[in-house]
């Protein structure tokens, strides 16, 4: 039983890490209406009106919004070294950790590892709470 249940468990951290991709394209690129979803430079931007952006959808459906909702359910801690890790995937994790020192999430490059491993397990648990609420 122990490596069915290791081999459940990666299978679930795969999909989960799948999911996190998927969550900072969405906020990287947004719904595809053209306009990212949060601006990287300014909090407090937003997209045109609707009746000012075109209408064609060119992304792909994303659970980008259900994603959202689960990681602004963690600590600020944990979304704000999500934010890190997957939005600003061009960063050493030295500057990850430089940025995350900065918004006064401080921790070390090892910790930062440690807390999106916390993060993801969190958000794993949440999803599968979820899926067994709807069976």
């Amino acid at each position: 039983m122990g490596v069915v249940n290791e081999v459940a468990d990666q299978v679930v951290e795969a999909s989960v890490e799948a999911l996190l991709q998927q969550w900072a394209e969405w906020v990287r690129v947004g719904d595809g209406s053209g306009y990212p979803r949060t601006s990287m430079l300014h909090p407090e931007w937003s997209p045109p009106a609707s009746g000012q952006r075109p209408s064609m959808k060119v992304g792909a459906a994303s659970r980008g919004p259900e994603i959202n909702a689960l990681v602004r359910r963690l600590s600020g801690r944990l979304q704000a070294t999500l934010v890190m890790h997957y939005c600003y995937p061009g960063l050493s994790r030295a500057a990850q950790v430089a940025r995350l020192d900065v918004l006064g999430f401080g921790c070390s490059v090892a910790t930062l590892g440690v807390r999106v491993a916390q993060a993801r397990r969190l958000i794993g648990v949440m999803l599968e709470d979820a899926k067994s609420r709807q069976i």
